[in-house]
């Protein structure tokens, strides 16, 4: 097999157990290292929880997502192509997290 093939199933793979994890474990209190972390999700506990809910639900979405996508796209694409899809797809969808979580925690939390 080609390396950009498995360079597109390892991230795809690693980027679905991250979700996984997030997912299943998220954080409980404020801290510096894990969660979703910007200045407005770390001003009290409420919106840290309910930040981080959001976006884990998210990216668990994106994470399937990504498997959906790179599963055809390595089908009918070269490993390249398929690894550029699948990289844009990332870049994009963490983008969407953050603008979408961001404008949630707007809305609930004036």
């Amino acid at each position: 097999m080609d390396k950009m093939l498995y360079l597109n199933l390892f991230l795809v793979v690693i980027f679905l157990v991250i979700a996984l994890l997030f997912r299943h474990y998220p954080p409980k209190h404020i801290n510096a290292l894990y969660g979703y972390r910007t200045g407005s999700s770390m001003k009290n506990q409420e919106r840290w929880d309910f930040a981080n809910q959001r976006s884990g639900e998210y990216l668990f979405r994106l994470a399937l997502m990504m498997v959906f996508i790179a599963a055809q796209t390595i089908y009918f694409f070269s490993p390249e192509i398929s690894l550029l899809i699948t990289g844009a797809l990332l870049i994009f969808g963490l983008i969407w997290i953050v603008v979408t979580t961001e404008i949630q925690l707007k809305k609930r939390f004036p």
